[in-house]
């Protein structure tokens, strides 16, 4: 089994790197706009040093008239990119998002591009097709072709603290 940050283990077998090639031919498919219910990777304005250039989000309205969508921001309370990803709810009554399974309180509305007022177009968009992991993580393959992307800062070498943060907790 290959791991990335881990050099005792294998590297991929053939399969393996066959099937990443397929996943990486599938989510490069950039034409048109993004399906609703897909999942997509979107450019998105890094506004504090420890913000991510991108984010993860699920595509809930399509507009083909102006050529826009809107999401249902994705993400984790602890901003770790490695960890469970899951929807955001904003909170009226602090003025702030978060991110859990279900709102926490009925009166709390989804956190969605709509919300942050972001336009989006196909041009935002990164990688499509995105399958979540098991855990609702998203995969090493993801976060790879996103560390190559020239068009953003970001590299997977520096977020490896947030998977050691990871692997600390289920030891």
């Amino acid at each position: 089994m290959y791991h990335p940050f881990d050099e005792s283990l294998n590297p991929p077998t053939e399969i393996e790197a066959e099937n990443r090639k397929e996943v990486l031919e599938k989510m490069g498919n950039l034409k048109g706009l993004p399906e609703r219910g897909e999942y997509v990777i979107v450019r998105y304005e890094k506004r504090a040093q420890d913000k991510l250039p991108f984010a993860l989000a699920q595509v809930i309205t399509v507009d083909k008239p102006t050529n826009s969508f809107a999401v249902w921001w994705m993400g984790n309370n602890n901003e770790n990119i490695f960890a469970a990803q899951r929807k955001g709810y904003w909170q009226p009554s602090t003025n702030k998002h978060y991110y859990d399974d279900k709102p926490i309180h009925p009166s709390h509305p989804r956190y969605t591009s709509i919300t942050t007022e972001t336009h989006l177009t196909p041009s935002d968009v990164m990688i499509r097709n995105v399958e979540l992991g098991f855990e609702l993580n998203i995969p090493f393959d993801v976060l790879f072709t996103l560390s190559e992307n020239q068009q953003i800062e970001w590299k997977i070498e520096g977020a490896k603290q947030g998977m050691q943060d990871i692997l600390q907790k289920l030891r």
